[in-house]
């Protein structure tokens, strides 16, 4: 993968120029995400799906949904803390770092999914709200 040599090889540019991927967010996650919007885009809508209208599919059990949300929030410290190889010498600081930058970004996408879900519905759907919490 190129923009893996470009970040964790030793003569790849970013990382002469310094640059720190923290859990892969550039070399894995970056580059996966923008070849699945191009091969979404090429494939194109899923034809029949939407005939009857845009309502999502049902959600099953909220608690299990809830539950398992908290299951890979919490994962996710270990995962992303955990990437920063260590708590020794100063990796404790990126390690505190990405444990913050984690929760705020959970934090945040959370309350914009409820702002979303009670906009578009004047109420609160679980479903979106477990969503935003994962997508951020």
């Amino acid at each position: 993968c190129i923009p893996a040599g470009w970040l964790w090889g030793s003569h790849g540019f970013l990382y002469k120029m310094g640059a720190i991927d923290i859990a892969g967010s550039a070399g894995v996650h970056l580059n996966g995400g923008a070849a699945a919007l191009v091969c979404a885009w090429m494939v194109g809508p899923r034809i029949g799906r939407y005939d009857e209208g845009r309502s999502s599919l049902p959600l099953g059990n909220p608690t299990n949904a809830i539950l398992g949300m908290f299951m890979l929030w919490w994962g996710w410290f270990g995962f992303n803390c955990g990437s920063t190889y260590g708590m020794s010498g100063n990796l404790w600081k990126y390690s505190a770092r990405t444990a913050v930058t984690t929760l705020q970004a959970s934090i945040a996408a959370g309350l914009v999914g409820m702002i979303y879900s009670w906009l578009g519905n004047h109420r609160l759907e679980v479903s979106d709200c477990v969503n935003s919490v994962l997508g951020g």
